[in-house]
């Protein structure tokens, strides 16, 4: 028999920093994460079958990795949200917890992975839709991997949706620019249309190299050393022409983004990242 956990504080992301140390990581997406999330949703929509759907998320829940009971979920979640898929990303959107004012999200971000997964099976019919609320969800956890789907089927859209952000008051929202389009985001997959030159993402970078927040300023590094992985000659020109005008905090973004040519040796990155210093 299937037990329901009963419902308590409806914001799942802070009760989640409870998980024992050494668990799995996939231990998160549990009947009690599925029982809080049933419980948002209802908090905005009294007509949800919260119990009915929590039945059906648990089904053949356990032997599930983690990136795979995310998308269980969000299968479950489809069977009892509206059938308009604006609707229920509307929905989904007023049972989000609060933003994070801060810049580490914790396990809230496993949390929110069932989401991401939502946008990635059902969000491409609705592409409006979908950004409002990836704008929303990445203010809670990140929607990286939510926006993927959007970037290899509707890139041109996408990056323009991108591009409109870059200037966001949110630090969230404007990392999201650059770590969702990541070209090889861990755990996200590779986007070969990303790496493809000329390189679609770095007219994005280019506005976020000087960003104001360390966080952002971080994912463009990361972003720049996928780059460099298939197209060091091209990185080198262009960090070098970031270098006359560098602060200190671009100095570290050109450092940071050569760390894995330097750790191969390779001299013109060796090169450039002690004249950044």
């Amino acid at each position: 028999m299937i037990t329901i956990p009963s419902y308590g504080i409806p914001s799942l992301p802070q009760r989640a920093q409870g998980i024992q140390k050494g668990s799995p990581l996939a231990d998160v997406l549990n009947a009690e994460s599925i029982a809080y999330l049933a419980r948002n949703i209802e908090l905005v929509w009294p007509d949800f079958k919260a119990k009915e759907f929590a039945i059906l998320a648990i089904d053949g829940l356990e032997p599930l990795p983690l990136m795979q009971r995310a998308e269980h979920i969000a299968k479950a979640l489809r069977a009892f949200l509206p059938a308009d898929t604006a609707d229920s990303l509307a929905l989904l959107q007023r049972s989000l917890s609060e933003p994070l004012p801060g810049e580490a999200f914790g396990l809230s971000m496993l949390f929110y992975l069932v989401h991401n997964h939502y946008l990635r099976l059902y969000g491409l019919s609705c592409f409006d839709a979908s950004m409002r609320f990836m704008h929303a969800l990445t203010q809670r956890a990140t929607a990286e991997f939510g926006i993927r789907v959007f970037l290899a089927k509707q890139p041109t859209q996408t990056l323009a949706v991108l591009a409109g952000w870059l200037n966001d008051p949110s630090h969230h929202v404007r990392r999201l620019c650059s770590e969702g389009c990541r070209p090889m985001l861990p755990w996200g997959g590779k986007l070969p249309l990303l790496l493809q030159a000329p390189y679609p993402t770095w007219p994005l970078l280019e506005h976020l190299k000087n960003d104001p927040s360390l966080y952002v300023r971080r994912s463009v590094a990361n972003h720049v050393a996928d780059i460099a992985k298939v197209d060091l000659p091209f990185v080198l020109a262009q960090l070098n022409g970031w270098l006359p005008h560098a602060d200190k905090s671009l100095r570290w973004v050109i450092r940071h983004s050569l760390r894995h040519p330097a750790k191969k040796e390779h001299s013109a990155a060796l090169a450039l990242r002690a004249a950044a210093k």
